[in-house]
């Protein structure tokens, strides 16, 4: 549940303070005593309501001997009655003050050591992973925890020492609010009198320290690298280009994927969408400039190879150090920001450019259409549920859903096409933020074409359905990886879309036989040829991608169907794994939903945010009654 941290934290907070034996300790007992004692059947863990239970009998309940002063003594009378005590609130606020003002960062380092020696000594993960990994994350959850949980507006009300300032947002209200105006224009229909073809990649995820011959079957969760040790057989061998399984791809992989685009695919396509994740993941290991290296050394290679042809990039979760976490409320994030607007400024413009360096998303037009066409960038770390920062406030970081919806609302009224390109797919992402998105999408559905994400290293598709009818708005294709890791071979795709509409009609996956070139011992980047491994009409049985009731019959299908299931699942991987299932079964059908509680409705399951999503909390704001997007 959401408290679960305060919990762990006040009781480091007591044991740190008791010590001091003055009433302050005395003010802690009491502070934290008194929530668990109103809200202790609300742990739905049976562990963490034992271990509650266990310190009040010790701290409060059973104490004989308890020293509580008689100043808290009158407070507990006060919070014991229905009305709050001025007096009550002043020293609860006094109190979480004076904590906030402490060194917390000296009580986080300990916090962080036992967190770090209790993962390495209970083998969660080896202890390079324990102290690299936890010693990396450890101070955005602390700093957005503190931020929220021992903010005293929230959390003095949250105790019934104070009334409320912060409230709740109805977020399926805001939902409800966004859609109430959507236009009821028909979907139109290709000409296709003329057409023409973009390119989309996602998660290259290269490693610059791969080594042909490693270990590819180590006991860490990336592989293929001179410490992974020597392989106990040829087929735990990394191979050249790569090895389909827990490693990511060396670099001459993306050079040889570049190279083949430029030499045969880079006449037919008027740019490329490239939507993130280019680190390696060794994320134990990484650092704030190796990451953003990793981005500009790919940058630099496209440059290099496709002068002529724009790319629209937008960022992943593991472009962020450490890994996930992305600053909304501070200065973390500017270098990086600042260092890709400048080398991606030749291709979104100046304009785009300067709005990602403050922001981190970005807007760009392209006019060379029967309409202008505007791609819109969307950075997912703002729903990502685990990017720490978060905890702090949840409510549309940095404003990104507002910036969207009136740049929809702009391209509305000038008559725009829109494409949106953006990592994580909704359905992965904090379930408040999806929903917004999610009606974002339905509102303006009149003129937003298509969306683009990666995030999976899978193919898939992900349906947007209007809230109450489940009728189909928009499609979000989903890519592909580049990168091996999870058991793929490298893949991109090329979507051909109508010129009048620009509604994409097709689209043609290109993959790497990575075996087979390992195998024949291919080692000439421009021998590498990417197949055409399968495209959408022809591979499902239909004629125009882009209408609605071929999605909707394919979706049936893939909710019942063996058959359609085993193509979907063959293609996912781009051929790496061709083995057929046995049964039918809900999942594939319940990914392509765009929200995490639709997904478990979907499974047939009540949808319950987990411990850790249970931290981040629900949207709120001191206006009770704010809609956000008025």
């Amino acid at each position: 549940m959401k408290f679960l941290l305060a919990f762990i934290f006040g009781l480091l907070l007591i044991s740190q303070v008791s010590c001091r034996n003055d009433e302050d300790s005395e003010l802690v007992k009491y502070v934290f005593t008194t929530f668990f004692q109103r809200n202790i059947d609300q742990f739905d863990n049976p562990v963490l309501t034992q271990m509650a239970k266990t310190f009040l009998k010790n701290e409060v309940l059973e104490n004989k001997n308890s020293t509580i002063t008689e100043q808290v003594m009158k407070l507990q009378q006060n919070v014991q009655g229905e009305g709050f005590s001025t007096n009550l609130c002043q020293q609860c606020q006094s109190f979480y003050n004076s904590i906030l003002s402490l060194n917390l960062t000296k009580y986080g380092q300990e916090l962080t050591h036992i967190i770090q020696f209790g993962c390495s000594i209970l083998k969660i993960e080896t202890p390079l992973i324990c102290f690299g990994a936890v010693g990396e994350m450890a101070p955005s959850v602390l700093q957005g925890f503190a931020n929220r949980y021992l903010n005293p507006l929230y959390v003095c009300p949250s105790l019934g020492m104070c009334p409320p300032y912060y409230h709740n947002l109805n977020v399926t209200a805001i939902a409800q609010n966004i859609i109430k105006d959507t236009p009821q224009v028909k979907r139109p229909t290709p000409t296709l009198k003329k057409t023409f073809k973009f390119l989309h990649m996602s998660d290259l995820h290269f490693d610059g320290l791969y080594l042909e011959g490693a270990n590819a079957q180590c006991t860490v969760p990336d592989c293929c690298r001179v410490t992974s040790g020597k392989p106990n057989d040829e087929s735990a061998k990394a191979g050249y280009w790569g090895y389909i399984g827990d490693c990511d791809i060396p670099f001459r992989t993306v050079e040889a994927a570049i190279r083949y685009i430029k030499n045969n695919l880079a006449d037919e396509i008027d740019f490329i969408i490239w939507t993130g994740d280019n680190t390696n993941h060794y994320i134990w290991e990484q650092s704030y400039q190796s990451n953003t290296d990793q981005t500009t050394r790919i940058v630099d290679l496209l440059k290099s190879e496709l002068p002529n042809i724009n790319v629209f990039p937008i960022t992943g979760n593991h472009e962020s150090f450490p890994v996930n976490v992305y600053d909304y409320f501070g200065d973390h994030e500017n270098k990086q920001n600042d260092i890709f607007a400048t080398s991606w400024e030749q291709w979104i413009g100046k304009e785009a450019a300067e709005e990602y360096r403050q922001n981190g998303f970005y807007s760009s037009l392209i006019t060379k259409y029967s309409q202008p066409l505007r791609i819109i960038a969307i950075n997912t770390q703002a729903g990502n549920g685990q990017n720490w920062y978060l905890i702090q406030n949840p409510t549309d970081p940095k404003d990104q859903l507002k910036w969207l919806k009136n740049t929809l609302q702009q391209a509305e009224l000038k008559n725009e096409k829109v494409f949106i390109i953006g990592h994580m797919p909704i359905g992965d992402t904090l379930e408040e933020w999806a929903q917004i998105y999610t009606a974002l999408i339905q509102r303006y559905s009149n003129i937003i074409i298509s969306q683009f994400y990666g995030h999976t290293h899978n193919e898939q598709i992900a349906v947007f359905r209007n809230l109450g009818t489940n009728e189909i708005n928009n499609v979000m294709f989903i890519t592909g990886s580049l990168t091996t890791y999870g058991g793929q071979n490298p893949s991109f795709k090329i979507f051909e879309a109508d010129f009048e509409t620009m509604l994409p009609i097709n689209y043609t996956q290109y993959a790497m036989n990575l075996t087979y070139y390992n195998e024949n011992k291919i080692r000439d980047i421009n021998k590498v040829i990417f197949e055409k491994t399968y495209d959408f009409n022809s591979y499902y049985g239909y004629d125009d991608m882009s209408n609605f009731e071929n999605i909707q019959d394919f979706l049936g299908k893939l909710r019942t169907d063996l058959n359609t299931q085993n193509k979907y699942h063959l293609v996912q991987d781009a051929l790496a794994n061709p083995t057929n299932l046995t049964q039918v079964t809900l999942g594939y059908y319940c990914d392509t939903f765009t929200t995490p509680a639709a997904q478990s409705i979907c499974l047939g399951q009540p949808y319950k945010k987990d411990i850790v999503t249970e931290l981040f909390g629900t949207w709120y704001s001191h206006n009770p009654d704010d809609m956000l997007f008025d």
